[in-house]
């Protein structure tokens, strides 16, 4: 027995133990240690990842008993699975599992071992944040869309489920705001876009709107974003019915400046 312990094979398994035992306490030491530091991710407002956690579990334990079990598994099998294989892939751009899947934007590039560390729990934060943001504030079918769209937007995340009774019956993306955005600036309709700097007077754009319909226009679409300070407007507009001229020389008197005017097929 003591010479089986004390043999060559007795003492590498003995070495190996420890140096197990070693990265083990490494381990979970680097994960108390970052774990009580401020999460680095917009929204996140200092929040230390336990403090996330026990947030976390808090809530999932309001929702309905179905929607409960969604939250814990995907959790379960987000946070320990993605981050390692972002990680792996960051590593090893031209391995297998890096030729065989969809490009993701999250897998970090050009850095090599000693920063798997660093990189590893900055991927665990964010895949923890994105899986806690889509999870904790679902929409429901009468959410307004420019609802869903402020929270994937505020969040950083490109999608959101859509629940009916504690059941996820929809998926919310960015290319459904794309469609969406398509059709509000009448994209796929032929006709002027005239996009325009107007005053932020109350009823600048009952004007501007009363003026195409004078001259026979028909207003396909209408859009107004910020402009270049508080005093103004950028207003984008689609028109059919009449040409640019006249609708330059109709609505030039109400407007700032022309920013841009084209006719699309």
């Amino acid at each position: 027995m003591i010479r089986s312990v004390f043999s060559t094979p007795g003492i590498f398994i003995r070495l190996l133990l420890a140096l197990v035992l070693i990265a083990g306490l490494v381990f979970v030491a680097f994960v108390a240690y970052r774990g009580s530091q401020p999460i680095q991710l917009a929204g996140a407002d200092g929040m230390t990842c336990w403090r996330f956690m026990h947030e976390r579990i808090r809530a999932i334990r309001e929702l309905p008993a179905k929607c409960q079990q969604l939250h814990f598994t995907s959790f379960a099998i987000a946070v320990p699975l993605y981050p390692h294989l972002y990680t792996y892939v960051g590593i090893y751009p031209e391995c297998y599992l890096a030729r065989h899947t969809q490009p993701d934007p999250s897998i970090p590039k050009n850095f090599d071992w000693s920063d798997a560390p660093e990189t590893w729990w900055s991927l665990v934060e964010t895949v923890s944040w994105e899986t806690w943001v889509i999870q904790h504030l679902p929409t429901t079918e009468d959410t307004p869309l420019e609802e869903a769209a402020r929270i994937m937007a505020d969040h950083k995340i490109g999608g959101l489920p859509v629940v009916r009774d504690g059941e996820v019956v929809e998926t919310i993306t960015e290319t459904d705001l794309f469609k969406i955005f398509l059709e509000m600036l009448g994209a796929r309709e032929p006709g002027v876009r005239l996009a325009v700097l107007v005053p932020s007077f109350p009823d600048v754009l009952a004007r501007l709107t009363q003026v195409i319909f004078n001259i026979g226009g028909d207003l396909l679409a209408l859009g107004k974003f910020l402009g270049e300070s508080s005093l103004n407007w950028e207003v984008t507009l689609k028109v059919a019915g009449v040409d640019s001229q006249s609708l330059i020389s109709a609505g030039e008197p109400l407007v700032e400046r022309i920013l841009d005017i084209r006719e699309l097929a």
